[in-house]
């Protein structure tokens, strides 16, 4: 995911910035490159083709400047449609 704005490193943790499906969390490993904004979810289990997933930033995820992230307050990353 590539962000509009530098991320507060100390927010992106695993718990700030998830994948769930309707049955709840999906193990994930988060990684991030700072000099492009951009912060990549990895799956540790297999993902189905056959279940919807969403990308969830929580309160807690913060820019620099000490903006949260989650600007419409829906806590959910709908791809092309928002922009973070």
């Amino acid at each position: 995911i590539r962000f509009s704005e530098d991320l507060d490193e100390t927010t992106i943790t695993e718990e700030n910035l998830n994948l769930t499906t309707d049955s709840g969390w999906i193990n994930t490993s988060i990684g991030f490159d700072m000099s492009n904004q951009t912060v990549w979810i990895v799956p540790l289990d297999n993902l189905s083709r056959e279940m919807n997933y969403a990308v969830t930033l929580r309160e807690d995820l913060y820019d620099i400047q000490e903006n949260n992230l989650d600007g419409n307050g829906d806590g959910q990353f709908n791809g092309a449609a928002e922009r973070y």
